[in-house]
């Protein structure tokens, strides 16, 4: 028996959920279960090209507007007339919907997907925690996630499980001076100088704000360094400014959405992740897999990726002076750092890998469906 399962998320532009969404749908084992991808708007992406070539549908319902009730009409009609045994959501908007949607339509089984630690309102908290109980089930993607849906939500403890997002170590081989001089070749950058770099999404709450600050005052102390941003977002113009503001702008470049990170990874030597919240950070756990020196701040999820002066460094969210004087620490001590990124990977292989993620999702599906009497 092949499963049908609607995997119902917001949109899909550049972000860890996205990403995430995309690994696992690539190893899902297509004998036993049949994807379909709705995204409430923007399918027409790299990640949805992505999916789309992996011979899995994706039908974009361009809710661009609230109102567009014609939009959530064609979701009620696939569900009722396709009649999926699962529906899987992902990120807020996607997950509201999937509650109220697929049960009117008679769906056996709703589960969403936790991958962050603040739904940005209260108003968000209140729907939340008013439709949580339509779920079978919460996969969460670290402890800190899934505790906020318990305590603030409300929702049963055996209800939220955890399932930590993954990475295929084999994309992130161990560095080489060949890899490391063909992504520095690749960015322009001239011997001698060290490279910080981070990957986010440019919203407040990834506080590259706060990164930028603490560049200024990294570039006071060691002017051979240069900074690198990969991500677009809202929050771009202002980051710009504030370069430009601190006088850096000539030394900390913004390079977009890009999709051979993997590719650049290798040419940092240190990789940064500045978050005032964060549910895990998968962008955190490629540049751990790819043997680069970390730095991230200890909120959310993080502190359960990164162990603090053993698999890499830990500093509080939102203090651009303790980011600094630790960028500096970590720049100046090669060996420590070396050190620390090696225990970084064999932490990544043991416990973030890709397929741990697919077979948790896949016998939590099985589960479910053993559980409802639908295998």
């Amino acid at each position: 028996m092949s499963v049908r399962i609607v995997y119902l998320i917001t949109g899909l532009s550049t972000g860890g959920s996205e990403t995430a969404l995309a690994m696992l749908l690539a190893r899902l084992d297509r004998d036993r279960f049949h994807p379909t991808v709705v995204c409430l708007k923007n399918g027409d992406t790299p990640i949805g090209a992505e999916i789309r070539s992996l011979d899995i549908p994706v039908l974009d319902l361009d809710l661009v507007r609230p109102a567009r009730i014609g939009a959530l009409w064609r979701l009620y009609s696939l569900f009722h007339d396709t009649r999926p045994e699962i529906v899987h959501a992902w990120l807020f908007h996607a997950v509201v919907v999937a509650r109220l949607l697929g049960r009117m339509a008679g769906v056996p089984i709703v589960i969403s997907a936790r991958q962050n630690v603040n739904l940005g309102s209260p108003f968000r908290d209140m729907v939340n925690r008013l439709t949580i109980g339509m779920d079978d089930q919460v996969i969460a993607v670290s402890e800190a996630a899934r505790r906020v849906d318990i305590e603030r939500a409300g929702a049963a403890r055996e209800k939220v499980v955890v399932v930590y997002n993954g990475v295929d170590l084999g994309a992130y081989p161990p560095v080489t001076p060949q890899m490391r001089a063909e992504a520095r070749s690749a960015l322009g950058l001239p011997s001698g100088i060290k490279l910080v770099g981070t990957v986010a999404r440019l919203h407040p709450s990834k506080g590259i704000d706060c990164l930028i600050t603490a560049a200024a005052q990294v570039l006071a102390r060691l002017p051979h360094t240069r900074f690198l941003v990969v991500g677009d977002g809202t929050e771009r113009a202002a980051l710009e400014r504030l370069a430009r503001e601190l006088g850096i702008a000539d030394r900390l470049f913004f390079l977009g959405e890009r999709r051979d990170v993997s590719f650049l990874l290798p040419g940092l030597d240190l990789f940064v992740l500045p978050s005032r919240e964060e549910g895990m950070g998968i962008a955190l756990i490629e540049a751990m897999a790819s043997g680069v020196p970390v730095v991230a701040t200890a909120t959310g999820g993080i502190v359960e990726v990164v162990e603090d002066t053993v698999s890499g460094f830990l500093v509080p969210p939102g203090d651009a002076n303790a980011l600094a004087a630790t960028i500096i620490s970590a720049l100046n001590a090669p060996r420590l750092a070396d050190q620390m990124s090696t225990n970084a990977r064999q932490r990544v292989a043991a416990m973030f890998s890709i397929n741990t993620t697919v077979r948790r999702t896949q016998e939590i599906y099985e589960a479910l469906l053993r559980e409802k009497l639908l295998w």
